[in-house]
Order: C-alpha cells, then structure tokens, then sequence
C-alpha cells in the first residue's frame, strides 16, 4: 500500500462514489434506452416525443462522461471475459452457459476479434489519465452495447457493435497523433 492513511481513503471513497454513480447512470440509460428506442417496434427507431427518456439519456451520459475514468476497467474486464468464453466457444461448439442453445463458431469467432480488439485499444488507457476524447469514445462504446440490450442481439457484424469499437479507434488514432506531434516538436 502507497501514501498515507489520508490519501487511502480519499482514494477509495472516490472509487466508491465513481462505481455507484456508474450504477446509477447504467440504470438511467436502460430506462431512457426503454422509452426512447425498445419502445418502437424492431428495428428500433428514436422515439423523439418523449422528454423523459431524454432526461435520462442526458443525465446517465454526463454520469457515465465524469466517472469514465472507474468504469472502463469494468468495461475492459467483461470483454476479456467475453473473450474466453469465445474461446471456449470455438473449442467446443457450444455456448457454455446455455448448452443446448446452438452458438454459430463464425459468429464466435466474430466477437472474438471484437473483444480482442476492443481490450488492445482499451489497454492504452491503463497508465494515462483519460482525456475528454476518451471519456466520449468510451460512452460511445457503452451506448453501442445498450442500443439491442433489450433482445441480448450482440453481434459483432452488426453497425452497432462496430460504432463502439470505431470510437475507441478514433480515440486511439487522435491519442497516436498527438504522441507522434509531441515527439516530432
């Protein structure tokens, strides 16, 4: 254990604080998700009229943009989970938490590079305090997950997923850009 006593516990009560407002955006974002998106019919629209959803939408993203810095270890840790259960997925052919519900090895194999992907641009992020691109890209990501929470649809072939993984992408690329201006000058 580093610093003092002091220091401990500012450190873990900001912790506390940042995973339970996370928990309250995460509820805030499934309600406004319910009313604003899964209350259309599939495939799902913006519902516009309802300013209630939009709070929350609003309120759960400035939630999820000020504690990014705590959640996305959390965020980061569930996509290596996903990863060996894609793994082991390929190895045997079937979905290990639902055996006779039959798990397509190419759809597999699909979130497998997604979550791969996703931990590698994630890992940047390990050692260096976020910057608001971060922040964003990494909401971004969450809301790509929540958009088909409502059916459990997580395919990796599908433009949702894929909006997520870009804005990491685009988060890396300006971080890699700006690093490369600071060495050049």
């Amino acid at each position: 254990m580093h610093g003092t006593a002091k220091e401990q516990a500012k450190s873990g009560l900001r912790l506390g604080l940042g995973i339970g407002l996370f928990l309250i955006a995460g509820m805030l974002l499934g309600n406004g998700m319910e009313r604003v998106v899964w209350s259309a019919s599939p495939p799902h629209y913006v519902v516009w009229p309802e300013p209630t959803g939009w709070l929350e939408l609003t309120l759960a993203t400035a939630i999820l943009l000020s504690t990014a810095g705590v959640w996305w270890m959390l965020l980061g840790g569930c996509m290596v989970l996903g990863s060996v259960k894609c793994v082991i997925v390929l190895l045997t052919g079937r979905n290990v938490f639902a055996p006779y519900d039959p798990f397509p090895r190419l759809e597999a194999v699909e979130l497998l590079v997604f979550a791969v992907a996703s931990v590698a641009l994630m890992f940047r992020l390990w050692k260096k305090p976020l910057t608001i691109i971060d922040r964003v890209a990494l909401t971004l990501y969450l809301y790509s997950f929540m958009w088909h929470a409502d059916r459990v649809e997580f395919s990796a072939a599908g433009p949702g997923l894929a909006l997520g993984l870009f804005a990491l992408l685009a988060a890396w690329c300006v971080h890699w850009w700006i690093a490369d201006k600071k060495d050049s000058a």
